[in-house]
């Protein structure tokens, strides 16, 4: 077989990389995911706060109870609290949740970025085939967080922190497992 030129990344090692990630395991998935979005927080102090906003959520694994605890809500159309607060914020508009995502396009409802869900000039600036219906003024997703304070112990091991796509696929037990 000829080789053209279009067959050819500007990296190979993105083209292997890329078949070896997609032969990898589930369980493998789960470690290379953890790698590549958990950070292993510092203990030392023993109070820790957290602040909950996007699509992260935060787990801690205490050692005696040998279980995850899940320290902050995934802030999505699957909590109703969430989807009645949208709603609230836009009775004129009846699709604010469209295929249980915020106006059609995304999951979570808070979060950083996203500007086009929070402002109306944001949404102009799109080109029009990305843009949505945007009915008055106030933001569909927010970015003020959630607050929880969690006075760590001797018998906290590790703390997560995670996008809500490695929770689609993973439980926080089978996260803090590997």
């Amino acid at each position: 077989a000829q080789e053209r030129p279009n067959d050819r990344h500007p990296n190979p090692n993105f083209v292997k990389d890329d078949i070896r990630h997609r032969n990898r395991s589930r369980e493998s998935l789960v470690r290379m995911e953890l790698d590549r979005i958990s950070e292993e927080h510092p203990m030392h102090d023993q109070n820790s706060q957290v602040n909950k906003v996007n699509k992260n959520r935060e787990i801690c694994v205490c050692r005696l109870k040998t279980r995850a605890v899940q320290l902050s809500t995934d802030h999505s159309t699957s909590l109703e609290e969430e989807v009645l607060r949208i709603k609230a914020e836009h009775v004129d508009d009846n699709q604010t949740i469209i295929n249980d995502r915020v106006k059609g396009q995304l999951k979570v409802t808070r979060a950083f970025g996203a500007g086009f869900l929070k402002k109306p000039r944001c949404n102009e600036a799109l080109l029009e085939m990305f843009r949505i219906d945007y009915v008055g003024t106030a933001p569909y997703i927010s970015c003020f967080p959630s607050i929880l304070h969690h006075r760590l112990s001797s018998s906290d091991h590790f703390l997560v922190l995670s996008s809500d796509g490695l929770y689609q696929y993973f439980s926080n037990e089978e996260v803090v497992a590997h």
